[in-house]
């Protein structure tokens, strides 16, 4: 089903996604990241953002893209910037 109508936007698309699984702590979860990697492609597939307008954050990356308060607040900074009317801004914490 083509949704891309369902989501009018005239302007950029940006989307920020956070998945903590908690590896190694006594309340890890299974399947937070799973969710923001699924949540990638109905974005990309099913309202046309483009895959280097989707800003991830989570344990299977990196060490600086790690889900971290600071790593956080920049990807905020990231999604913000240069936003005006008419963009169209997306968060995921999972």
């Amino acid at each position: 089903r083509d949704t891309s109508s369902v989501v009018r936007s005239t302007g950029k698309k940006k989307a920020l996604l956070v998945g903590i699984n908690y590896r190694g702590s006594p309340s890890e979860l299974r399947g937070c990241i799973n969710d923001i990697m699924n949540q990638k492609q109905v974005l990309i597939e099913h309202y046309g953002f483009n895959e280097a307008d989707i800003y991830m954050l989570h344990e299977d990356l990196a060490k600086d893209r790690w889900p971290y308060k600071a790593a956080i607040q920049e990807g905020f900074r990231w999604l913000y910037e240069g936003a005006k009317s008419g963009d169209l801004l997306f968060f995921q914490y999972s």
